[in-house]
């Protein structure tokens, strides 16, 4: 079983279409423009504030300049010859369960099938910025044991090194994930891309495989590939809670 952290730079060098697809999604999502401030302002400065302060031009300075930094320290510096583009289509990837436990249980032997089916034997596994996957932490006993296997495959919370492993490893690991990506949300999204493929995933908190798909010969193999692997393709193209009747997710925590 191979489960090798790996340097982001690395990752990017030896899985292309994911380099771009975290070079789109950095651009759209990290804007400076939706972080800067203007003088006059009302802003509430710290948490336990009773009143807004209105912002002098000195401040709104000294908070666009603290946020331009911040933004600066989250994205990848990318190589100039790294295209910004979008994907072409997005499909939303289930699989039925009738618990979240359930489903982490059974996600990795659905994946490994899936990956064989396409022939997929490597895959690098990142967040979506200079975050850890394991910058939150979090005392929910599923989510804590969770951080705790992926800890002793060498991710620290300090480094936002990703992982590479094979078809074994991915099996392994990624229910693990999935309680992260459910529980954590403060935590940076964690994307997967298999290894000379045009296919990108991100996991969400729902349960779901965001798959973006950068060719459409990639899409075409990929939708005759998930019926044999116990994953369903959801119809309506919609996102949603599958576990829980009122929509509350068991141990979802933000880091404030």
């Amino acid at each position: 079983m191979k489960l090798l952290p790996t340097t982001r730079p690395r990752i990017f060098e030896d899985y292309p279409t994911l380099a771009i697809a975290l070079k789109n999604w950095q651009h759209e999502t990290y804007r400076l423009e939706d972080l800067t401030y203007e003088a006059g302002e009302e802003v509430f400065l710290n948490l336990d504030d009773e009143e807004p302060t209105v912002l002098s031009e000195s401040k709104a300075r000294e908070l666009n300049r603290e946020a331009e930094e911040e933004l600066a320290n989250l994205k990848d510096p990318f190589e100039d010859d790294i295209p910004l583009s979008s994907p072409l289509t997005t499909l939303i990837v289930d699989q039925s369960a009738p618990s979240f436990e359930d489903f982490t249980k059974q996600i990795g032997k659905a994946c490994s099938l899936l990956a064989k089916e396409l022939d997929w034997s490597e895959f690098a596994i990142i967040s979506d910025c200079r975050r850890s996957i394991l910058s939150q932490e979090n005392d929910h006993p599923p989510v804590q044991a969770a951080q705790e296997k992926l800890a002793g495959f060498g991710l620290t919370a300090e480094t936002p090194n990703g992982l590479v492993v094979d078809r074994q490893g991915l099996e392994a690991i990624v229910g693990d994930l999935f309680w992260i990506a459910r529980c954590n949300a403060s935590a940076p999204y964690t994307l997967v891309s298999a290894k000379g493929s045009s296919t990108v995933a991100t996991l969400c908190k729902y349960g779901n495989f965001h798959f973006d798909f950068y060719t459409e010969e990639a899409e075409r193999a990929f939708e005759k590939a998930v019926p044999p692997s116990g994953l369903s393709i959801v119809a309506d193209g919609m996102c949603y809670e599958r576990f829980t009747s009122d929509g509350s997710i068991s141990g979802r925590a933000l880091d404030l």
